[in-house]
């Protein structure tokens, strides 16, 4: 497995494990019908180190690094992960 910044690029793919991940209700507080928009606003903030993890060439989980809270706070990280076992993109 490979772990790498994300970039411009991975962004469709990272949209559709954010919607696969979070349709079900089940894990994350999101929305489950947000937009395209709003998924890449909340995973790329400006205050977010965005990743990728691939395998084979293939993106198969995403991840965040993100300051926990403000200012005095933002020393201490907090992290949020998305892995699927499998993930079919049309196209």
């Amino acid at each position: 497995m490979n772990l790498h910044l994300a970039t411009k690029a991975d962004e469709d793919t990272i949209c559709d494990i954010l919607h696969a991940v979070v349709a079900p209700g089940d894990t994350y507080v999101l929305d489950p019908d947000m937009s395209r928009e709003d998924a890449l606003a909340c995973w790329f903030r400006s205050d977010t180190h965005t990743y990728v993890a691939e395998t084979d060439g293939r993106i198969v989980g995403t991840y965040i690094l993100k300051p926990n809270q403000p200012d005095l706070g933002s020393h201490v990280a907090k992290a949020a992960f998305m892995f699927l076992h499998q993930l079919t993109v049309a196209g």
